[in-house]
């Protein structure tokens, strides 16, 4: 990537006061890489456009804007939405299920919230694992070429397809087993149990289980992944990409009010 050359046509469209941000990855078209720039004033997006070395070719710029955008529009998805659910540590979990065996194993109560536990930990672990993987590999090819092709594209939406699906599992048996949960956090207390929950623990069980409203609103939009759940996992994971797929144009048609160059 020519980044001089790259930010002097940028530069052509860019407005008074704004700063000019080149994505670190181009799509390749008759054998010219074209990047996107995106033109900030503050924290606002005001713009877009399709950048080459040479801008001689409008129609290739165009047909490049529609992957360079939405790559760009679905990873940022991922990193901000995928990374920031990954912070949840699954120790929180194993913390509590271990206190269960280590003090509590005898009650019926706490081995129901056990074995709820037990199940977040390994939805959290899978979650993680999936956001570590893409994130690897954004780092290790997408940033050392500076390319992306179409296969790349179907990996950021199958990565982010399987972690919508996590999530909504996450989310359904969270507010499937609520009653149980809050009966294991008094039965807990009542056993005099939660002295040995780590302070951190401790906490995050306690806004855990604050409320349902916040997890209600999340999964809420998610219908594609609750009709697909009795689907097995391949095919599961082919019907929430195809849901990210068919919101390609209504994405787009926002997106393209903002391009500079190509002018639609």
């Amino acid at each position: 990537m020519n980044q001089q050359l790259i930010f002097k046509n940028a530069n052509k469209h860019k407005k008074w006061f704004e700063q000019v941000f080149i994505n670190p990855f181009g799509y390749e078209i008759n054998g010219t890489d074209y990047f996107l720039a995106v033109y900030k004033k503050g924290n606002d997006v005001k713009g877009y456009s399709v950048i080459s070395v040479n801008e001689r070719n409008r129609e290739d710029a165009s047909k490049a804007f529609k992957p360079l955008m939405l790559y760009t529009a679905f990873s940022n998805t991922l990193f901000k939405f995928g990374e920031q659910r990954a912070k949840i540590n699954p120790h929180y979990f194993s913390n509590i299920s271990q206190c269960v065996v280590d003090y509590g194993s005898q009650n019926n109560e706490l081995q129901k919230g056990k074995l709820i536990f037990d199940e977040f930990e390994n939805l959290q672990r899978e979650f993680i694992n999936h956001v570590n993987n893409f994130t690897n590999h954004y780092d290790n090819t997408i940033l050392q070429s500076n390319k992306i092709n179409d296969e790349e594209y179907d990996r950021l939406i199958t990565a982010l397809a399987h972690l919508n699906r996590i999530q909504f599992l996450q989310g359904e048996k969270f507010l499937m087993h609520f009653g149980e949960l809050k009966n294991f956090e008094k039965t807990l207390k009542k056993e005099g149990l939660e002295q040995y929950l780590p302070n951190d623990t401790k906490k995050f069980l306690k806004e855990l289980l604050s409320g349902t409203k916040e997890t209600e609103e999340t999964i809420k939009p998610l219908e594609v992944e609750k009709n697909s759940m009795h689907l097995p996992l391949e095919q599961q994971i082919i019907e929430i990409k195809k849901s990210f797929y068919e919101s390609e144009h209504g994405n787009l048609k926002e997106f393209i009010k903002k391009l500079r160059y190509p002018k639609p």
